[in-house]
């Protein structure tokens, strides 16, 4: 999924109250949506090891801003992902169960699921969603006939067996989303045979909440300087990119409170689970500064 940055300055807003969800527009543009402190949720990049060691700077002026808000506008016109001559939604279906069988016969879904049967349950969490960010077409090409079906299709399996292991721990089996600005028709028509149902930016942000699960496989950000850009410029550029770190900082750190963590063995597929860590919200570390890593 494409990743942007806003390039203006921001209005500063008050802060919504906390556990509810709301949209702001400032007079810059941008549009704000106040986070839930959500209960379950895997990431594929640990924020604290892409803040250049920020992670720890909480005397720095710009940690504390802003920790409840989180940019939902994209500064793009999404394209949905070129469907290959000859596609179908049966070759399709037969893609993601080559990719299922992989997914559940590797050590990652075993370490997972061991997790998951020693450790969260244990929390009846109580699960009334799932939400997908950020897959990627897995049945197009994207960016100039870029092919990355292989990944998608993987994070899918991932994201729909974690749905299917709810389901069969709970009493009532939780609703399934996935917003991507790639998706084309036979994405749509994939996820609908999955029992997921594809949502259009910016919906499946209003539908997070204290009892979702949230699954981010390409929720990495990267800053892109050219090397030829003007010295006061570029100067600019960076400090601006060491106060967005130095906040997502703040906003991980409190995120952090309150919830356990474990980074899963990586998948060893095309980098589709790579660096993936799991977090969730437990009983027993309430009041702690940071949750358990493993």
């Amino acid at each position: 999924m494409p990743h942007t940055s806003h390039k203006k300055r921001r209005q500063r807003q008050e802060p919504l109250p906390r556990n509810k969800r709301g949209e702001i527009e400032s007079e810059d543009g941008w549009t704000r949506i106040a986070r839930s402190d959500k209960a379950f949720s895997i990431n594929r990049r640990h924020p604290e090891a892409d803040t250049g060691g920020m992670i720890s700077s909480p005397n720095d002026p710009d940690y504390d801003q802003d920790l409840d808000e989180g940019y939902t506008q994209m500064t793009f016109t999404p394209t949905p992902a070129e469907t290959p001559a000859g596609a179908s939604l049966e070759k399709a279906l037969s893609h993601y169960q080559k990719s299922d069988s992989a997914w559940k016969q590797s050590n990652t879904w075993a370490e997972l699921k061991q997790t998951f049967d020693t450790r969260i349950s244990t929390e009846h969490l109580n699960i009334t969603n799932c939400i997908c960010f950020g897959l990627s077409s897995p049945t197009g090409l994207t960016g100039a006939g870029f092919d990355r079906r292989d990944i998608s299709m993987y994070q899918l399996a991932a994201f729909k067996s974690i749905i299917d292991l709810l389901s069969s721990q709970q009493a009532q089996p939780p609703a399934a989303f996935a917003q991507e600005p790639q998706f084309n028709t036979l994405d749509h028509q994939l996820l609908a045979h999955l029992d997921i149902q594809a949502v259009h930016h910016p919906a499946a942000f209003h539908l997070i909440t204290a009892q979702s699960f949230t699954f981010c496989p390409g929720a990495e950000h990267r800053e892109w300087v050219p090397n030829d850009l003007p010295g006061a410029e570029r100067a600019e550029l960076m400090e601006r990119i060491r106060r967005d770190a130095v906040r997502g900082a703040g906003i991980f750190h409190r995120f952090k409170k309150g919830k356990q963590s474990f980074r899963l063995p990586d998948f060893g597929h095309e980098y589709a689970l790579y660096n993936v860590y799991l977090f969730w919200r437990s009983s027993s570390a309430e009041g702690e500064e940071e949750g358990e890593e493993v």
